[in-house]
C-alpha cells in the first residue's frame, strides 16, 4: 500500500511537490533498523530493549543517530513527518531549549544548510510548521536553484517517528547517495551524552560530527539514564556487526565500585564475541578536573584498558576524558557540569578524531 502525506504549509503546497516516503527505493536510511515495529522507527529491536530495562523499552525509539541520505537536483525539499503526540521526554536534559529533543538538521554536501526546527518556528523564511496536538511536522528549503546536491538528514534524538517523506520538484532527478565509507557500522554504546543531550541540533551529537569528518556509517545506542552494561544490553551487543565498537560507558554506573564490577566484565563478554575490531573507551568528560570520584571511575576504566590490551590482539584505546574540555573555558563545555554545549561535543569529537584517523 502506497503511503501518503498532505502538506498543510502554503510554501510548500505553491511549489507542488512530488511526495515519497522515506521508506523507498533510493532514500537510504541508516542508524535505524529496516523494519520498523509497532509503526515506529526503532535502533534495536522492542523484545531485546524490554529485557534490558523499563527505561531503555521508553528510549529505544527514539531516533537519536538515524540518518536519511540520498541525491537530488531538485530546487527545493519538503519534509513531512508524523509521530505520537505528547512526545516530550520527562528528562531535563532534553529540554526545548537543547537536546537536539525536537528538530531535524539538514546537511547538503557535508555542509550545514539549515535545522528544520519544530514548534512551528519560522526558519529563515522557510515556513516550517509543528502541530504537538495531532503529530504533524512539516518543513521545507528552497535552495534557489537546480543542481546536484548529497542531503543527509539527522533525526531528532528524543523523538519517535512513524512516518517520513520527503517532497521534492516532480521532475527532478532521485538518486542513492554516495556510499559510505565503511560496510558495517560503528555502535556507540552510552548514556544521555550518547543518545545526543544537550546539542543544540541533531548534526552537533560528538557521533554525527565524527561520522561526516570521515564519512562512516554508525549505530547510536545510548540510552539518557539508562546505560548500566546490563546482561541483556551486553548480549545484543555482542550480536551486532560492527566495524569498530566506542563503548563510553561510565554515567550511569551508581558509584566507582559499581563501575569496577560491570565494566570490565562486559567488555570481556564483548571481546570474545568481536575478536578483531577495535575497541575505543571513553571515560566521561569531566569539567572538574581533579574530582575524587570522577578520577577514580577514569582509573576504573584506564584498568579495564591495560587489561584488554593485555589479554587480546586486536586494537583497544583509552580516551581519557579528564583531558577532553581542557582546551577552553571549562564553564563553556557543558550545560548542567555534565550534559556538552555544541562545544563540548566537538571536543569530543577532536579527542576522538585521534583514533578514528587510525582506521578512516
Amino acid at each position: 500500500m502506497k503511503k501518503h502525506f498532505s502538506f498543510r504549509t502554503p510554501a510548500i503546497l505553491k511549489k507542488d511537490p512530488l511526495v515519497r516516503s522515506a521508506e523507498e527505493a533510493p532514500f537510504r536510511l541508516y542508524g535505524l533498523l529496516p523494519a520498523k515495529e509497532n509503526g515506529l522507527f526503532t535502533r534495536m529491536p522492542q523484545s531485546v530493549a524490554i529485557r534490558v530495562s523499563e527505561r531503555v523499552s521508553l528510549l529505544h525509539t527514539n531516533t537519536a543517530g538515524g540518518r536519511l541520505r540520498f541525491a537530488t537536483d531538485s530546487s527545493f525539499l519538503a519534509l513531512g513527518a508524523l509521530y505520537p503526540p505528547m512526545v516530550f521526554p520527562s528528562d531535563r536534559t532534553a529540554a526545548l531549549s537543547g537536546a537536539n529533543a525536537f528538530c531535524f538538521d539538514l546537511y547538503v554536501d557535508g555542509r550545514h544548510s539549515r535545522v528544520l526546527w519544530h514548534e512551528g518556528i519560522k526558519t529563515h523564511g522557510s515556513g516550517v510548521a509543528f502541530d504537538l496536538a495531532d503529530g504533524h511536522y512539516e518543513g521545507f528549503i528552497d535552495f534557489g536553484k537546480r543542481k546536484r546536491r548529497e542531503i543527509t538528514l539527522c533525526f531528532p534524538s528524543f523523538v519517535n517517528i512513524s512516518e517520513l517523506f520527503v517532497g521534492l520538484e516532480r521532475d527532478a532527478s532521485l538518486a542513492e547517495p554516495a556510499p559510505y565509507v565503511n560496510h558495517l557500522p560503528v555502535v556507540f554504546y552510552g548514556s544521555s551524552i550518547t543518545q545526543g543531550a544537550c546539542a543544540s541540533r541533531a548534526g552537533n551529537t560528538y557521533e554525527n560530527i565524527l561520522s561526516r569528518r570521515f564519512r562512516f556509517d554508525y549505530l547510536n545506542l545510548g540510552f539518557a539514564g539508562a546505560c548500566h552494561a546490563e546482561e541483556a544490553m551486553v548480549d545484543h551487543l555482542c550480536t551486532l556487526p560492527m566495524q569498530l565498537l566506542v563503548y563510553d560507558y561510565d554515567h550511569n554506573a551508581t558509584s566507582a565500585e559499581d563501575l569496577r564490577q560491570t565494566h570490565l566484565p562486559a567488555l570481556r563478554r564483548l571481546r570474545e564475541a568481536h575478536p578483531d575490531i577495535p575497541f575505543i573507551l571513553l571515560s566521561k568528560p569531566n569539567i572538574h578536573n581533579g574530582k575524587e570520584e570522577a578520577v577514580t571511575r577514569m582509573h576504573v576504566i584506564e584498568e579495564s584498558y591495560e587489561a584488554l590490551k593485555k589479554e587480546s590482539v586486536a586494537p583497544v584505546h583509552f580516551v581519557n576524558g579528564q583531558k577532553i574540555f581542557e582546551k577552553h573555558d571549562p564553564d563553556m563545555m557543558t550545560v548542567d557540569g555534565t550534559h556538552p554545549t555544541d562545544l563540548g561535543f566537538y571536543s569530543m569529537a577532536d579527542a576522538l578524531s585521534e583514533v578514528f584517523k587510525l582506521y578512516f
